[in-house]
C-alpha cells in the first residue's frame, strides 16, 4: 500500500513529540534525543515507524532521567497530561459490585494508572540448592536448618498465604510440617498406615509448637508474663506434671 507520509506530515509529527518531550524534561535532552532520531529517517522510514508504533501496544516513548539533574515534577505530568488533552482525574465505575448496565461509580473522581504487583514466587536460579529435606532442625524453634532450610517457607510466602486467607495451608505448614512434632509424627503414622492424612486426624494443641514453647520460656525468664500457654508464672510443662 502506498504511503500518504508527507515532509510537513513528518516534520509535524516530530514538533508534538518533541514539545511533549520538553514539558515533561526541561532540560531538553530527551527531546533532542528523539528529534535527532526520528529526522534522520527518511519519508518511508518514519511512515513504518509510527505505523508499527500504533499498532504495536508494546511500543512506547521512555522518558530518561537521572537524580537532580532532569527530574520531572507531578506538575510537570500535569502539564503533560493537558498538553495531550488526557484527563489526570476520572470516574471509576465498579461493574463487578452492582447492574451491569448501572454499575456503582465512584463517588469522585479519582487518579487512575497502573499498578505494578510483584508475583510471589520462588527464584530457582537463585538458589545454589534445592531440598525437601526436613531432617535437619533448630532444637530450640524446631526450624529446618543448614542444608535443608531451603524446605522452609519464608515469610513473604507467609504472607501471601495470609492474604489469601488460606488457613488450611497455613495450619499444615507451620504445624506438623514445621515445629509440630507430634502432629507430624501422626501425619507420617497416618500416610505409613493408610497412603493419606488429614488435619482433621491431627490433634491441635498449641502446647506442642516447639517455637511457642521456646518463647514462652524467653519471656518467663526475663520477668514478662504473657498467656501465650499459662495463664500463670509456671512453664506449661510443669502445669501438665502436676495434672
Amino acid at each position: 500500500m502506498a504511503s500518504n507520509m508527507t515532509e510537513s506530515k513528518k516534520n509535524k509529527i516530530i514538533n508534538y513529540i518533541f514539545k511533549f518531550m520538553n514539558i515533561l524534561d526541561k532540560s531538553g535532552i530527551n527531546g533532542k534525543y528523539y528529534k535527532k532520531f526520528l529526522s534522520s529517517m527518511s519519508l518511508a522510514e518514519f511512515d513504518r515507524y509510527m505505523k508499527n508504533f500504533l499498532t504495536n501496544p508494546k511500543k512506547n516513548f521512555y522518558i530518561e532521567c537521572m537524580p537532580y539533574k532532569n527530574e520531572f515534577r507531578l506538575n510537570d505530568a500535569k502539564e503533560a497530561l493537558d498538553f495531550l488533552g488526557v484527563p489526570a482525574e476520572e470516574y471509576v465505575y465498579f461493574r463487578h459490585d452492582g447492574n451491569i448496565d448501572r454499575p456503582v461509580r465512584s463517588a469522585e473522581k479519582v487518579m487512575v494508572g497502573y499498578l505494578l504487583i510483584k508475583k510471589t514466587q520462588q527464584i530457582l536460579s537463585k538458589k545454589n540448592s534445592y531440598s525437601l529435606s526436613i531432617e535437619e532442625r533448630n532444637q530450640k524453634t524446631g526450624q529446618v536448618t543448614g542444608a535443608s532450610k531451603v524446605a522452609r517457607v519464608t515469610d513473604i510466602e507467609t504472607y501471601g498465604l495470609s492474604i489469601y486467607e488460606a488457613d488450611s495451608v497455613l495450619e499444615e505448614l507451620l504445624g506438623p510440617r514445621s515445629d509440630n512434632m507430634s502432629g507430624k509424627e501422626k501425619m507420617y503414622q497416618d500416610i505409613s498406615n493408610y497412603g493419606y492424612t488429614s488435619l482433621q486426624n491431627i490433634m491441635k494443641n498449641i502446647d506442642t509448637s516447639q517455637t511457642i514453647n521456646t518463647i514462652d520460656v524467653y519471656f518467663l525468664g526475663s520477668g514478662i508474663k504473657t498467656d501465650l500457654l499459662s495463664p500463670t508464672n509456671h512453664l506449661r510443662r510443669t502445669l501438665n506434671n502436676k495434672n
